[in-house]
């Protein structure tokens, strides 16, 4: 039987889950308590705190990234992933243009940080039908891959209903067939998809594709589709989504997705600690844990 203190091992945290603390205190927290991953959100780059969420775009400067890399490999921990590049969906070149730029920066500072993937938004339809946004969601991925060939990073769609047009595995799926690139592939949020039909299936199909997956429970309440609590405190399967991702063939890691922002920071190593206890739970569960 596994050790307690190693069924974090397939697990990890995106920093908005403790979003009232710096990187630094993340990173310490984190290795501290068993961790084994971090999901690095641009934002604590641009400002020291999440207080609220931003679509970043500011230029990074370089010795905070080499700052950002340092504690995270100072502390042992795996980059997981980065979030956040897209939003390709606009009617407005000139947008497109410069959201296609700060992409290429952001990949690079991906491969500084030794990150294992960065999470791509598509967008919003912005008035758009169907068919444009996915003609200009094919040409912003391709031409960040194909920018960034000397970079072995690769990009992850992952299916946000409030902020993109995909709002689906099947649909993210459909978008990365019509790229047809190596480095991209899907990162599914057990949140977001927990009542879509036809998931067991897009699962399946996503085989070889996923490089990775956000985790957090939902309270199951009619109509609310924003509350995230830590994982095995609410109505969702989690256990059942980690079973045919699995059976996939993914092996990475799982990380807790919560939003915390406007919480007090005295409040975050609690939401940190019942985290843990939620993943112990569901990780003690895989075969290998056994």
């Amino acid at each position: 039987m596994t050790e307690a203190a190693d069924l974090l091992l397939r697990a990890g945290v995106s920093q908005s889950t403790t979003a009232p603390w710096t990187l630094a205190e993340d990173t310490e927290a984190y290795a501290a308590a068993g961790w084994a991953a971090i999901g690095v959100w641009l934002h604590k780059l641009e400002r020291p705190v999440m207080d609220e969420f931003w679509f970043p775009e500011a230029e990074i400067p370089d010795e905070t990234v080499e700052e950002a890399a340092a504690a995270i490999r100072d502390a042992g921990l795996a980059a997981s992933h980065l979030v956040l590049v897209g939003r390709f969906v606009d009617p407005d070149e000139g947008t497109r243009r410069q959201r296609i730029e700060h992409g290429l920066d952001v990949i690079r500072i991906a491969e500084r940080l030794g990150t294992r993937c960065v999470v791509v938004v598509p967008g919003r339809l912005n008035g758009l039908s169907a068919a444009a946004a996915t003609d200009l969601a094919a040409a912003g991925l391709t031409e960040l891959l194909e920018r960034s060939a000397e970079c072995a990073v690769p990009l992850a769609i992952e299916p946000v209903k409030e902020v993109d047009f995909t709002t689906t595995l099947d649909e993210a799926l459909d978008l990365v067939e019509l790229v047809d690139h190596p480095r991209l592939g899907v990162f599914p949020d057990v949140f977001q998809l927990w009542r879509d039909p036809g998931l067991e299936e897009a699962y399946a199909r996503s085989s070889g594709l996923i490089h990775g997956v956000h985790i957090a429970d939902s309270p199951g309440v009619e109509g609310d589709t924003k509350t995230r609590v830590a994982p095995g405190e609410g109505a969702i399967p989690i256990a059942e989504h980690i079973e045919a991702i699995e059976a996939a063939g993914y092996e990475g890691t799982y990380d807790v997705e919560l939003f915390t922002m406007g919480s007090p920071p005295e409040e975050a190593a609690a939401t940190l600690e019942r985290c843990a206890a939620g993943m112990r739970e569901l990780v003690g569960r895989l075969p290998a844990a056994r």
